[in-house]
Formats: C-alpha cells, structure tokens, sequence
C-alpha cells in the first residue's frame, strides 16, 4: 500500500460505497490493515438487506498517488492469483484519483477500482453487484504533481506524439527531439509521463516500445479539431468535387492537405457525409486565399467546406499524395477525426482499425540520429 493515511481513504471509499448503492446495502469494513502474510490493505463487505446471509467481500488495494505502471505492477499479479484460487474477493483499486489511462488499462486486466472523484467501476457476479460510474478526468487541484504539470497539449508535444507514431521502435530521445523540433529535456520530460502512463516503454532512454493507439487516443483527449484550427466556411458552385479537382491542378503551389471525413472514406469506405476539410497555413487571410484559387465562396452557414488553419506545420508533415491530392498523414487524420465534431469520431476508430491491421503499409523505418 501506498500513502500516509490509509485509513482516512478506506473510510472516505466506505462512505462512496454506501452512497452509490444506498440504503438497499450494508457496507462494513472487515479488515482495516493488513496482517502478515497478506497482499492486501483493506476487505469490506456488501451485503443486501433484504438477504443478510448473502454478501460480497471486496478486497482493497488503497494508493495515494498511482499512475498505471504503479498499479498494475502491484495489482496484476494478484488479480491472477485470486482468479486462479477461485475467488474469495473482488479485487478494487482504491485511490483519491485515477487518470482514464489507468482506469483503462484496469478494465482491460478485468479489476473494478474506486476513486474518491466518483469514477467507479465494480462488478460483483454473487450477489449480483454491477456499477459504473463517471467522475472526474482531469486530477483535483490539490493531488496534481510535477508529472500532471507535462500534458500531452500544445504543439510541442503534439509533435512528440507524430513522431512516437510515425516511426517504429527503437528510438533514442535525441532521434524523437530532432523530429520534433523540440528540445531534448522537454522530450524526456513527456517520456517519463508517458512511460508512467505505460504509453510507451523504455530500455535506459532508448524507447522499445511504442502503444501508438493508445498514445493516439491520448493525444486527441486534449485537442480540438475545429478549436485549434480556426475554420472558416465556404461553399463552390460546382460541390466539393470541384474543389478537389482544382486542388489537384495546384498541388505542389503551396501547403494545403485534405483531412477529416473525405480523407477518411479513401481507407474506411463506410464513412460517409461531413465536409471537405482542408488545411491551410495560418494566416488571417490565408483560407480566403485559397479560396479564390479554388473558385470557392465565403459563407456563414451551409458550407460544404472548411478550410482550417493549421495550429502547427506538423499537420503538413509526411502528407499522402491520393490520386494527385495531398492528404494528411494517418496519425494525424486519425487525431483531427477522434477530435472533430458529430460523427468524424467513428471515422477516426475506423482509421485507427485500418492502421492496426496494415502496420507495416503506413509506418516508416527507424530515423538515425
């Protein structure tokens, strides 16, 4: 167990406990501490009022402070070993907060956790005990650390993340700062967060192992598609067809690339409507611009196309020539998609399926340093 005050925490989850499953349940602490020879801190016991003899023993593991490496390198193996003993317990990670990172690679080794911000997950198969609950996101203000302090926002790390994503394994720092075009202490400074967050893994400072998807996902959590990339909206008389046409007759006459759901229908065929979303460089004139060159005209409302301004050139970098038309990258197509508006969020899960299937299709060779 991890922290200074266990005890304030096993009370403050009890409390949580009987809140979310009201009156109709009795909640009571076993174990407070524990014994010699035990893996565990705490066991509390549900049991419904309507049927006293039947209860629930839920084991608790209480942290003060964890990331998902802390965790699951304590909890893992033994989550298996009580699996392989035949129960006796449901296993429940307790702590003031857990990142959606950690409650997802919770889930996904089938451990129900608790936190004291309301983001609850339990599963009781006898008597039957089934609760999920949403809380917050981001860490309280008063558990945050240096590590919360190095996000996955901003341009700076939105360069780190292409460029962990672009590039198979093995990759030295100094490789990811060159890509990046950012300094080598800011590198490691999102490495060590990322490594924490078992988004990435590293033999001494070299990186050996990328989880791009989940590192993609990550990413687009802080970004916003239409809010970072100021659009505006035009339509053309002859629809985005013609648009594409004569974008095709000027590629290469400045930095424009194709993005969102036309971009995503050439890999997932099954998207379907959106509008053609272009980048542009950022500029104040810049999106009309390219709409005289493209024959196109300034709307407020009804456009069938959005010219965006790029927050960053990195949007612009390893773009795909489809039929003479300069698209996005894939990681990016599948960060601006995850982060746009209505249904561009399937779009971008169906890239991201698309992507894990033809690694080997879309992903370059290791850069040298």
């Amino acid at each position: 167990m991890s922290g200074t005050r266990p005890g304030a925490l096993l009370d403050a989850a009890a409390e949580e406990l009987r809140t979310v499953l009201g009156g109709a349940w009795a909640v009571e602490v076993l174990q407070r501490s524990a014994s010699a020879g035990t893996v565990h801190d705490a066991v509390v016991r549900l049991s419904p009022r309507s049927s006293p003899d039947s209860h629930a023993d839920l084991i608790l593991d209480l942290f003060d402070a964890v990331g998902p490496k802390h965790i699951l390198k304590h909890t893992v193996r033994f989550a298996a070993a009580l699996r392989a003993a035949g129960g006796g317990g449901t296993l429940v990670i307790v702590a003031p907060w857990l990142s959606p990172r950690t409650r997802e690679l919770l889930e996904v080794e089938g451990i129900s956790y608790l936190d004291l911000t309301g983001n609850i997950r339990l599963s009781v198969p006898v008597p039957a005990v089934h609760v999920r609950w949403q809380g917050a996101d981001k860490a309280p203000e008063h558990l945050r650390s240096a590590e919360h302090t190095v996000t996955l926002a901003g341009p700076r790390a939105g360069r780190i993340v292409r460029a962990l994503v672009d590039f198979p394994p093995p990759l030295r720092p100094s490789a990811i700062a060159t890509l990046a075009d950012v300094s080598l202490p800011w590198v490691s400074k999102v490495l060590s967060k990322l490594d924490s967050q078992m988004l990435v893994e590293r033999v001494g400072r070299e990186v050996v192992r990328v989880d791009w998807q989940g590192l993609l996902r990550e990413r687009a959590g802080t970004y916003d598609l239409l809010r970072h990339n100021p659009a505006v909206g035009f339509v053309a008389p002859d629809g985005p067809g013609g648009v594409l046409e004569r974008v095709r007759r000027v590629h290469g006459q400045g930095l424009i690339a194709i993005t969102g759901p036309w971009a995503a229908r050439r890999i997932s065929p099954l998207s379907s409507g959106g509008q053609l979303m272009l980048y542009v460089e950022c500029g104040p004139h810049t999106p009309d611009e390219w709409a005289t060159r493209l024959g196109m005209v300034r709307v407020d409302e009804g456009a069938d196309v959005l010219v965006l301004r790029a927050h960053d050139q990195v949007v612009f970098r390893e773009t795909r020539d489809v039929e003479g038309v300069p698209h996005v990258a894939l990681p990016q197509l599948v960060l601006d998609s995850l982060a746009g508006p209505g249904r561009m969020p399937a779009d971008g899960e169906a890239v991201l399926a698309w992507m894990a299937e033809n690694e080997a299709v879309w992903r370059r060779g290791t850069p040298t340093d």
